[in-house]
């Protein structure tokens, strides 16, 4: 369903809150309303670091990632019909 795996990206720490880091893109060859697809994060754990679009895919900073410098996020986004 995703148009490529993985979708890797960078950012720096100091990035600040709206940043958008990357557009996460999926296919549902159904019709109308049926072809829609809605994202979300598989863990909580993310959400207050980052901020997922549930309609439009898009990955933004939700806040401040100083105290996180360095460290690597795995990140995994269910994509599933709408």
């Amino acid at each position: 369903m995703f148009t490529q795996y993985p979708f890797i990206t960078s950012v720096s720490a100091h990035a600040a809150p709206g940043t958008q880091l990357i557009q996460l893109e999926a296919e549902d060859h159904d019709e109308g309303p049926n072809g829609e697809v809605l994202y979300s994060f598989t863990s909580p754990y993310l959400s207050g670091r980052f901020h997922l679009d549930t309609e439009t895919g898009i990955v933004t900073v939700a806040g401040s990632l100083l105290a996180d410098a360095g460290h690597v996020f795995h990140c995994e986004v269910e994509a599933r019909d709408k």
